[in-house]
């Protein structure tokens, strides 16, 4: 997220976001268990409506194998969607990508995510 932030106008809500703060304290982050445990693990990634301006970074597919929901929706996110969402990230549930600015093709790994039920595209 570090391009979306540098590029982007600011965010409606940003709150501890590349802070020294435990990504679970991070707006947007949904945490499984207490955002004070030691070992927290990320499960859904909400920053949509957010004012989010730039491209999805390849880094996205850095988060965990667990993240069952990304919503990146309702912003002005632009071009491709980055092929490492659905190499990486292998137990997503929900992808809300629209509607944004994104061009090019559905990358083929995201028809490998056996676990998607939901996809929104919307451009």
């Amino acid at each position: 997220y570090h391009s979306l932030y540098k590029e982007a106008s600011p965010w409606h809500i940003s709150r501890f976001w590349l802070s020294d703060y435990p990504v679970c304290y991070w707006h947007g982050i949904v945490c499984s268990g207490d955002e004070d445990e030691v070992v927290s693990v990320v499960q859904s990634v909400n920053l949509s409506s957010n004012n989010l301006i730039g491209a999805i970074p390849a880094e996205i597919s850095l988060l965990r194998t667990d993240v069952m929901t990304v919503d990146l929706s309702s912003n002005a996110i632009w071009g491709p969607i980055p092929f490492e969402i659905g190499r990486h990230l292998k137990h997503l549930r929900h992808l809300y990508l629209g509607p944004n600015r994104l061009t090019g093709e559905i990358p083929e790994t995201l028809f490998e995510l056996r676990e998607l039920t939901h996809l929104y595209l919307d451009s």
